[in-house]
């Protein structure tokens, strides 16, 4: 009578583990990328938002502000009443609320002059050529980064820190 040849408990059981181990390694390795692949949406949409507000202020010769909070990048218009300006609310973008929205900051030639830049929002003018803005990402797991918007061509980049 001729032996079958199969496989022992033993050698399932090593497939089984080795199987486990490398699905638990991609699934550690792909949700970092999915943080990163949420970093880079939301920063595509601010840098949308962006170039809203500067077509926006060009149309109309105002300035508009643009706010950004966690989930919604809102543009606001220039409103006077009675004497005073005051900004009312505009369009809002939701953005995904997973990411925070850190610190604003001024970057370019006439960062240092112009304060059209606020903790929760910049100030986009008529015609503001050359002013660009650094703008710090996180998401909750840890993934962070910094989204630079060109303010001469409107174009945003996002760079990832170090660690990452």
């Amino acid at each position: 009578m001729k032996r079958l040849r199969a496989f022992t408990l033993l050698e399932l059981m090593a497939v089984v583990t080795v199987i486990t181990v490398a699905i638990g390694y991609a699934t550690v390795n792909l949700h970092g990328l999915s943080d990163q692949a949420r970093l880079r949406s939301v920063s595509t949409q601010i840098g949308a938002c962006y170039r809203l507000a500067a077509l926006t202020a060009d149309r109309t010769g105002l300035p508009t502000k643009m706010r950004l909070t966690d989930g919604a990048c809102t543009l606001l218009k220039p409103v006077k009443n009675e004497r005073k300006w005051s900004w009312s609310k505009g369009a809002a973008f939701r953005l995904d609320n997973r990411i925070g929205i850190g610190s604003i900051k001024a970057i370019g030639e006439r960062a240092r002059s112009n304060k059209s830049y606020e903790e929760s929002g910049i100030v986009v003018s008529p015609g503001a050529l050359g002013m660009g803005y650094a703008i710090a990402l996180s998401s909750r797991n840890g993934a962070r980064g910094r989204l630079i918007i060109d303010g001469l061509t409107g174009v945003e980049r996002l760079r990832f820190d170090e660690n990452d």
